[in-house]
């Protein structure tokens, strides 16, 4: 999360100082004697994937975020891509095909936002999620001519089968707080599975065994 001078609207994150508690606009009531401080917040997800012209990113030793260009080249290991935000400003690409006009970057829901600041007000802020991925065809030659997707991604050889975010309608993601497993519940969740799938029972000590060697 980063602070950002730009007009927030009502749903967006502050920061009150003071306490350093976050609310959403429509939260931080007229009565709040605290409101005139508030810092305007955006919220981010970053990865490690490589990072490429036109892609955003944040330098996280400086706390500031950018946009890579032609000639940017990744020496820094604290530079982390943006992949989704809560900053509706953010354009990721201009779409030649279709109705053209620019691309709005992904956006993170506002039932996840909502999560983030009761989970980080209560003092067990959320470091990681899972986001959902889908496949898609990208082709350079199309894109070339102003097509955004591929007319023909089975049958073009010039199509490739790439992933990226999977979106809903409205433009936000699909994700969910990561979660780390203890070795026992997975192996309570391998022996459930081959119960629900109707597999030969899985335990006793080859089972243990086998578990022990692999995970």
């Amino acid at each position: 999360m980063l602070p950002t001078q730009k007009s927030n609207n009502v749903g967006d994150i502050v920061m009150r100082p003071s306490d350093r508690r976050l609310a959403t606009i429509n939260v931080l009531t007229v009565d709040d004697p605290n409101r005139d401080e508030a810092i305007n917040q955006h919220l981010y997800i970053i990865s490690n994937d490589d990072i490429k012209s036109g892609d955003y990113f944040i330098c996280i030793k400086n706390e500031c975020l950018q946009r890579a260009d032609d000639n940017y080249e990744q020496t820094c290991d604290s530079d982390k891509k943006v992949i989704a935000t809560t900053d509706k400003s953010l354009l990721k690409d201009f779409n030649r095909g279709g109705d053209g006009g620019y691309i709005l970057f992904p956006l993170i829901p506002e039932s996840f936002t909502k999560v983030y600041i009761n989970r980080h007000n209560d003092g067990e802020p959320i470091f990681e999620v899972d986001v959902e991925m889908e496949k898609y065809g990208y082709c350079g030659a199309c894109r070339a001519v102003g097509m955004w997707h591929c007319a023909h991604a089975d049958t073009c050889g010039n199509a490739q089968e790439l992933w990226r975010l999977k979106t809903r309608e409205d433009g936000t993601i699909i994700l969910r707080q990561s979660k780390k497993y203890s070795r026992e519940e997975i192996r309570k969740i391998l022996i459930n599975y081959s119960f629900a799938m109707g597999l030969n029972p899985i335990g006793g000590a080859k089972f243990d065994n086998w578990f022990a060697e692999n995970l």
